[in-house]
């Protein structure tokens, strides 16, 4: 098992309560293990408070809670597999599984995406030196000449298979800033939620990297609520839970406090935007058209025609 770690923020503020573990067991209080997987504390922060909200407004029904934050330092399948079977940590956040895993037949699927489908607006970091190339960045034809740098197993890479776009894979996240150092590939693409904060860790340690400006990939990517079927009353409270926090414009307010300089990023009406088909999202999430960006100028890709 990979280690655990708690998050960097303050822990008190994401309990219920004084209530241990323990005592609440004891006291049939619901305990709320949540794997917090984002790259970025603003989206882990953001996850945590909207989990806590949507189970605090079904306590009325349910009881009391406890609930817990946890960082695991293991791939996503590992920990896929240790939500599912509920002991150390019983629910997270994720894309829309695209394999079919055996530890998926024990994890219920909330389907009220959480982001709005921020993580779908991806920027591009590249090598400080190569920002002229895409300063021309117009046509989806110029977008294959590059190639991209992502995990091996994360959720979207089919994403660039699918569209014709070139990638290379690695083994793990760090390791892709000392890939782009050595151009393996152009550009890393992330989400909007997490290119500043990664950028500003990273800082100069693969050499000089940057933002592509008013240049955004976007492509309907649905995160949601993945939890234990071990645990029927989770299920239960945060599907509740949610949809009255959808009803009331709550989980709207929750999310614009806490992505607002995110979102200034989108705001541009000069940012060329590339739109990206994403088979694997049914259509019934509704999260096809980047309604979060403000641009005119879309560059469509050619998949987008096909069935």
């Amino acid at each position: 098992m990979g280690s655990f770690s708690h998050l960097t923020v303050s822990l008190a503020s994401l309990f219920i309560g004084v209530v241990s573990p323990a005592y609440a067991a004891q006291q049939d209080t619901l305990l709320a293990q949540f794997w917090a997987t984002g790259l970025s504390s603003v989206r882990a922060n953001y996850e945590s408070q909207l989990a806590r909200a949507a189970l605090e407004s079904t306590a009325g029904e349910y009881g009391p809670f406890v609930m817990e934050v946890t960082y695991m330092d293991v791939s996503f399948e590992r920990g896929r597999r240790v939500v599912a079977a509920g002991d150390q940590v019983n629910f997270f956040t994720n894309p829309l599984p695209t394999k079919n895993l055996e530890s998926d037949q024990g994890l219920q699927i909330i389907a009220t995406p959480v982001m709005h489908g921020l993580l779908g607006y991806r920027r591009l970091i590249v090598r400080k030196e190569d920002l002229p190339r895409f300063k021309y960045l117009k046509s989806f034809s110029d977008l294959q000449q590059l190639s991209a740098g992502q995990v091996k197993d994360w959720a979207d890479n089919s994403v660039y298979t699918e569209n014709s776009l070139p990638l290379v894979e690695s083994n793990n996240f760090e390791k892709l800033f000392f890939m782009l150092s050595r151009k393996r590939f152009d550009y890393i693409p992330l989400s909007v939620a997490e290119t500043d904060k990664m950028l500003l860790e990273i800082g100069d340690r693969y050499g000089k990297l940057a933002i592509v400006p008013k240049v955004i990939l976007f492509y309907p990517f649905p995160v949601v609520f993945q939890v234990s079927k071990n645990n029927p009353q989770l299920v239960a409270r945060l599907e509740i839970g949610l949809a009255k926090l959808q009803k009331n414009g709550a989980m709207e307010k929750l999310f614009r406090d806490n992505f607002k300089e995110q979102l200034k990023a989108l705001e541009s009406k000069d940012t060329v935007l590339f739109q990206l088909k994403n088979s694997n999202v049914p259509s019934d999430y509704s999260l096809s058209d980047p309604k979060l960006v403000k641009t005119k100028h879309r560059v469509f890709s050619p998949a987008l025609t096909l069935p």
